[in-house]
């Protein structure tokens, strides 16, 4: 049924939300009827300014979610066209720090800069 399929995604994607990444969007918003492009690709974003809000317009809202015998149908609204790459960049590096893979004393720039001099 549709309830199941939105249990499993809501399970899914709650693990997956990292709260330590100040640009990671929020949990996937699923959406009850009909999406609404305009409103929907801001879901999950407390201001529809990136300069305010890391997250605003990265969010992923599903609905139309129909079952039918073995068949899923459902849509998406997914937008980070004002982010994009570079956004993607952001939220990259920030799991590189949050993961502890590079930090301050380990910096390659830092590294390269001291070479050169």
């Amino acid at each position: 049924s549709a309830h199941k399929v939105i249990e499993e995604w809501q399970k899914y994607s709650f693990e997956s939300f990292d709260s330590r990444l100040p640009s990671s969007t929020n949990i996937i918003n699923f959406v009850d009827g009909k999406l609404d492009v305009e409103e929907h690709r801001w879901s999950g974003s407390e201001s529809r300014n990136p300069n305010q809000n890391l997250s605003a317009a990265m969010a992923v809202s599903i609905g139309e979610i129909e079952v039918t015998g073995k068949k899923l149908r459902f849509k998406v609204v997914s937008d980070n066209t004002i982010l994009g790459a570079a956004g993607y960049g952001v939220l990259l590096a920030e799991l590189i720090l949050a993961d502890g893979i590079l930090d301050e004393s380990n910096n390659l720039m830092n590294s390269s800069l001291q070479d050169i001099n």
